[in-house]
Order: C-alpha cells, then sequence, then structure tokens
C-alpha cells in the first residue's frame, strides 16, 4: 500500500524559514554554486505549490568556466530577493534553491498563483533595467527537480 504524506496547512509557510545549504562543483571544469533551501523539504511536493517558476538572469559580465564577478552576484542575488518577495505577497510562494555559474543564476520557486507570474515578471523587468529576467514555469507537483538537486548536491534529509 502506498503510504500519502502528510502536508503542513499551508498557511503555516510563513513560519518556515530558510535553511541554506551551499554546495556545488567548486573546480576547474565548469564550476557552479547551488544555494538550496533545505527548509522546503517539509513543502515539497505540497498539493498547492504545484508551480516550478525558474527566473534566469545572465550575468553582463559573464565569465565561462569560471566563477561570476562577487559584485555583479550580489546585485543579482538582490534582483532574487525581490522576485521572492513579489511571489510571497502574490500567494504562497518558496524558494526552493538558485543555481550560479559564471554566466547566469537562476532562481528556482515553487507557487501557486500562476495567474500572477506575468504581472510580477513584467514588473521585475521595469524595475530592472541593467538585467534581462528571462521567466519560465512549469507543473512539476512531485517538486521532482528540487528532489534531484537535493539528492545530489545535499546532505540528506527527509525529502518526501
Amino acid at each position: 500500500m502506498k503510504q500519502t504524506k502528510e502536508h503542513l496547512p499551508i498557511e503555516r509557510l510563513a513560519d518556515v524559514g530558510n535553511d541554506w545549504y551551499i554546495g556545488g562543483n567548486p573546480g576547474p571544469d565548469e564550476p557552479f554554486l547551488l544555494k538550496i533551501n533545505m527548509a522546503a523539504d517539509v513543502w515539497a511536493g505540497h498539493p498547492v505549490l504545484d508551480i516550478r517558476l525558474d527566473f534566469g538572469i545572465m550575468f553582463n559580465q559573464p565569465n565561462p568556466g569560471g566563477r561570476p564577478d562577487d559584485v555583479e552576484s550580489d546585485k543579482v542575488d538582490a534582483i532574487g530577493e525581490r522576485i521572492h518577495t513579489l511571489l510571497k505577497n502574490a500567494g504562497p510562494a518558496v524558494h526552493a534553491y538558485t543555481f550560479t555559474n559564471g554566466e547566469y543564476k537562476t532562481f528556482t520557486f515553487h507557487i501557486h498563483n500562476r495567474e500572477a507570474v506575468p504581472r510580477i515578471h513584467q514588473q521585475i523587468q521595469a524595475e530592472t533595467t541593467l538585467y534581462t529576467v528571462d521567466c519560465a514555469g512549469e507543473s512539476d507537483t512531485a517538486w521532482t527537480s528540487f528532489a534531484e538537486v537535493r539528492s545530489k548536491c545535499a546532505p540528506p534529509g527527509n525529502l518526501n
């Protein structure tokens, strides 16, 4: 018999903070950094947070095969924080992880309010004149991407 995961009430989402684990490939061949929100484990697979949403930002000073410029990376992180704030204000949203390499940074969220995404994307584009912000989303009720990233780059835990 298949076990069903008990999900927390979505109203409790604000009670769960962030617990970031940083991992990746620091080596000279295709270095990348993954910042994974370990607190997202308890929300993985929640039926209300069924949309995976990626916001990608290319660096203006890319470093293919290397690390990004620290100052520029911090600027892009601030944009990611703004995106997260707008998503949370529009409805339940969890920042699941961030992927960074020398050319771009991608912020991955799980959300519910898909109708707010075009407005938020337009708002971020209007506020962010130095960067182009790409946005793509898809249904991911099982949080497949999060589970894959977490299994490869984070310490073991209670994922699903």
